[in-house]
């Protein structure tokens, strides 16, 4: 993360959906949403019950649990081209696992294209023969699922039952999520000037020393863009009327 431009932001209180609120109680819409981890809100629906039912038997510690198969099968179920899935607890336990880093495409940053590719809720799964790495979008949880259609993949991490638990909810979550979002919302963006969109996925226009006078501008209109230049916005899912006000503000900065 960017921390020079996230030192910017004010001190957060409490997040909800798409919006966070700061000390004095101002809400600032958030475009970066953990790095897509929070794109279905900062309290997704039922998972808060889910971590406290999981919790609630004792399942901290990171044993093989039941949850590792619902994982492992909710991941065969929304990716079947791809025989071979493990999950890991960060990129970097993958990479350390797999010999050295490996580079992943991001179709959404307007990367060329490759063997290894990023996969984003609403956009097609690629067509490669390589790996696939895969974020589920559950706030604060950095595991990563890697899939290939070719060839195995180093074991999977031990990972808590708690967090397997919410990656699975998450999963779900991120169904209902795609089925009900008004596409035609994203829109809204391709009228400020400064964004390139993907989908919901947006990649600044300008040059990347220019981003941090973007950061602060929609920042000063209590907008959250994404720390990272490389990194892509992303239009929420619900927008109040208020926000998009000062979106058209921020527009004309």
């Amino acid at each position: 993360m960017s921390d020079d431009l996230m030192r910017l932001v004010p001190r957060i209180k409490r997040a909800r959906d798409f919006y966070l609120y700061d000390e004095k109680g101002n809400r600032i819409l958030d475009l970066y949403l953990d790095g897509g981890k929070a794109l279905c809100g900062h309290r997704p629906n039922g998972l808060s019950n889910v971590l406290k039912n999981t919790i609630s038997r004792g399942l901290y510690a990171p044993y093989p649990s039941v949850y590792g198969k619902r994982l492992d099968k909710v991941l065969s179920g929304g990716f079947p081209r791809f025989r071979y899935r493990s999950v890991y607890r960060s990129l970097e336990s993958f990479e350390k696992k797999a010999g050295g880093a490996l580079l992943f495409d991001d179709p959404a940053s307007g990367s060329p294209g490759g063997p290894n590719m990023i996969w984003r809720p609403f956009l097609p799964v690629p067509e490669t023969p390589g790996l696939l790495l895969v974020r589920l979008p559950y706030p604060g949880n950095d595991a990563v699922a890697v899939l290939s259609g070719t060839k195995e993949l180093p074991p999977s991490d031990l990972l808590s039952p708690v967090a397997e638990a919410g990656m699975v909810r998450s999963w779900f979550d991120l169904q209902i999520t795609l089925k009900e979002t008004d596409r035609n919302t994203w829109s809204r963006f391709d009228s400020t000037g400064h964004w390139a969109r993907t989908g919901p996925y947006l990649k600044p226009l300008c040059p990347e020393e220019e981003y941090a006078d973007l950061f602060r501008l929609y920042l000063e209109n209590d907008i959250l863009i994404s720390p990272y230049y490389d990194q892509p916005s992303i239009s929420a899912v619900d927008i109040k009327e208020g926000s998009l006000k000062k979106l058209m503000k921020a527009s004309k900065g």
